[in-house]
């Protein structure tokens, strides 16, 4: 199992529809949260969103990934991992993947024993079917009820909305950007089309893969266009005649001004769900000419 000790808070992206609920998840604390979907969902960009928007956000968020061992850290284990995660949030991905032992060491966990207790609220994640797992006993009864207090199902990008899809281009293309000088951070509307309609079997991380690589063919040019794509999207032909074409400016301009009207024009909340500085914020609204 992989341990990340996360102590620059990113925040979850292209969630705009889930907004309300991650809010309300975020304000459950301590109770353990259990998120399911498949592959590639963005589980882990909306645990870190849950802590970022918690009480919790100036204290640890400590990410384990639960698949291809059986124990978190030999020097470690579990109370360990916990000890990490004290005052801050845990995050277990492929929860449904821990070894019955070390399910029945976080069982324990959670019921405070044995001493001492760490203040740490629990995120789990899984694309697994967790009832089906404990009728087959290949996961504890009494940790799925230890979890499932506050469960969110997160939708594939498929079911997603158009508007969240875009969301997600424009979130992944600025975090790209840092990451590759030099290409360009818009898109023709030929390929927002592509990408809004795509079905995306493999969700966020495959549209991610898709953009980075578009970015890079793209180097050096204003945009990039249908001929960046892979080959199965430059083939695929329109399947939203309604849509209205706009470019990656205007998606984000629409975003960010969603964004300060869902929390009331407070600039420094805004800032923190879209991922940027206030300052930042504060010049893109100058820009776009926003007045919230």
């Amino acid at each position: 199992m992989i341990i990340t000790l996360i102590t620059d808070f990113a925040t979850a992206q292209g969630l705009g529809a889930l907004a309300h609920q991650i809010d309300a998840l975020a304000a459950s604390d301590p109770s353990p949260v259990l998120l399911q979907g498949e592959s590639g969902t963005g589980k882990g960009w909306v645990a870190r969103a849950i802590h970022n928007r918690s009480t919790r956000s100036s204290g640890p968020f400590v990410e384990v990934t639960c698949a291809g061992r059986s124990a978190l850290a030999p020097e470690q284990g579990v109370s360990g991992v916990f000890e990490l995660a004290d005052r801050g949030t845990i995050f277990l991905d492929e929860i449904g993947e821990l070894a019955l032992e070390l399910q029945a060491q976080l069982v324990e966990l959670l019921d405070g024993a044995p001493a001492p207790a760490f203040n740490v609220r629990l995120i789990g994640a899984t694309n697994r079917d967790l009832v089906r797992e404990v009728a087959s006993g290949q996961f504890r009864e009494d940790l799925y009820d230890r979890l499932n207090v506050m469960p969110l199902t997160l939708p594939p990008v498929r079911e997603r909305a158009r508007e969240d899809r875009l969301d997600l281009v424009t979130r992944i293309i600025t975090d790209l950007k840092t990451q590759l000088p030099g290409c360009p951070t818009e898109c023709n509307t030929d390929v927002l089309e592509r990408l809004a309609s795509a079905p995306w079997p493999g969700n966020v991380r495959e549209m991610r893969n898709v953009l980075e690589r578009s970015m890079m063919l793209a180097r050096g040019q204003p945009a990039i266009g249908v001929d960046h794509l892979p080959n199965d999207l430059r083939q695929r032909a329109p399947t939203d005649r309604r849509y209205h074409a706009q470019s990656l400016s205007e998606v984000e301009r629409q975003h960010i001004e969603r964004t300060l009207r869902h929390h009331g024009g407070n600039r420094t909340r805004a800032a923190q769900e879209l991922g940027i500085s206030r300052a930042t914020l504060i010049n893109k609204i100058r820009v776009y000419s926003l007045n919230i």
